[in-house]
């Protein structure tokens, strides 16, 4: 598809069919220094994946539980609620969980996840890879005393392990605090205007 350059600026896409051009794909509209002016102030406006990821994990903070979805061996979706022990500073996750049970027999046969978290005004979900460890040090490093009513033998039970998730995808949407309550007001100013509200970037975003 050969790429016409006009002097103004902008671009024109041409597509040729049995030799003779057809209709451009994208007309071309000159550019002015002020649609340049305002495309730098939009993207200056947009959160890259950076402060994504960081708006992310302070989201993922805030949650005491999780859904954690795990596949079957013949491929069905199995989820169960799980007390989170960590969200690190690098988006992995950690549940703790006994070496026993059916999570681990599943992340083992396949180790594709999905969490989902929500609350009132923040939602998440994440697809990723999950690992099982026994690693004692990450163990100690984690430990609950609250884990102790299902691992009485404390830190050292040796039927305790953790699971990590590491993200390789994610979505948030945060109407929590003043987004949430930003949001209702235009929600409410679109319905009196009979018009559907935009969600802000910073509101729902995804995060790779």
């Amino acid at each position: 598809m050969p790429c016409n350059k006009p002097s103004g600026g902008g671009l024109i896409f041409d597509r040729y069919v049995s030799g003779r051009r057809r209709d451009t794909v994208r007309r071309y509209l000159p550019t002015t220094r002020a649609d340049n002016q305002k495309g730098r102030a939009m993207s200056a406006k947009q959160p890259d994946q950076a402060e994504r990821r960081r708006h992310l994990i302070d989201i993922l903070r805030k949650f005491d539980t999780a859904i954690l979805v795990t596949r079957h061996g013949g491929g069905d979706l199995h989820g169960r609620p799980l007390a989170i022990a960590s969200v690190e500073d690098s988006g992995d996750i950690y549940f703790s969980t006994s070496v026993d049970s059916p999570k681990v027999t599943e992340i083992t046969s396949d180790a594709r996840v999905f969490i989902t978290l929500q609350s009132r005004g923040q939602f998440a979900t994440i697809t990723g890879e999950a690992v099982v460890s026994q690693d004692r040090a990450e163990i100690d490093r984690l430990w609950s005393e609250a884990w102790r009513v299902w691992f009485p033998g404390g830190k050292d039970d040796p039927s305790i392990c953790l699971i990590r998730v590491n993200i390789h995808h994610a979505e948030y949407w945060d109407r929590g605090g003043a987004k949430g309550l930003a949001f209702a007001f235009r929600a409410m100013a679109a319905v009196a205007q009979g018009r559907t509200p935009k969600i802000s970037k910073t509101m729902n975003a995804k995060v790779e």
